[in-house]
């Protein structure tokens, strides 16, 4: 994967880390492991584009990238650009959250770390942005997507205990057991299981700060 010089500039941390193979390295292995050819991805928390970007080139037929972080979106078309040129992808700038309004974006000094929430171990926030939201099932209704990655720094929780995930196969998502409880996380993995027929197929990197989790349809 070319990783554009441009973010450099912008963000050296991830830069630094995209370079050396350590970004989002979990998130990484879960596509390559479980997204198969052909594929349409839905990318929930895009971040400066190197999932989507990663879901493109294992395979998938088309990628559409959502990010809260407008700061973001020039990242994310330069990454798509350089990576998946004549490929099918689009961006949109938006939070994905259960109420169809406008929600309160807490953009942090690390950029990456923004979040809808207000408190938690995290950089200090710089401001507040209004940002445009769907529900996950809203966004989902937008195309014919079997693949959903999902990585919205704390929203998880609520948008998987009140989604549909309909023609969803895989859920790659990134769980924050330091910003709730392992009981939350545990509600989730049932109501999944037992409402949705999407089971708990692997763990990576098992720990409190962050872990990819994947869910495979059963039926």
């Amino acid at each position: 994967m070319i990783i554009p010089l441009t973010l450099q500039e912008q963000f050296l941390e991830q830069y630094q880390q995209l370079t050396s193979g350590l970004y989002e390295i979990e998130e990484l292995r879960a596509i390559e492991d479980h997204l198969e050819a052909g594929a349409s991805v839905l990318d929930l928390g895009a971040g400066v584009g190197f999932t989507s970007a990663a879901a493109m080139l294992a395979g998938a037929r088309s990628v559409h990238a959502v990010e809260a972080n407008k700061d973001l979106i020039p990242c994310i078309e330069e990454f798509l650009r350089t990576n998946c040129a004549g490929h099918q992808y689009s961006i949109q700038n938006a939070i994905a959250a259960e109420s169809r309004e406008h929600h309160k974006l807490f953009r942090r000094t690390n950029f990456l770390a923004s979040s809808i929430f207000a408190n938690g171990d995290l950089p200090v926030v710089e401001e507040r942005l209004d940002v445009p939201s769907f529900s996950v099932d809203e966004l989902l209704a937008e195309g014919a997507y079997s693949f959903l990655i999902m990585d919205i720094e704390g929203a998880e929780i609520e948008a998987l205990m009140s989604s549909r995930l309909n023609g969803i196969q895989t859920l790659v998502v990134e769980v924050h057991p330091h910003l709730y409880s392992r009981e939350k996380i545990n509600q989730v993995v049932s109501r999944l299981g037992h409402d949705l027929g999407l089971n708990l197929a692997q763990i990576y990197a098992y720990s409190q700060i962050g872990e990819t989790f994947v869910f495979k349809r059963a039926w």
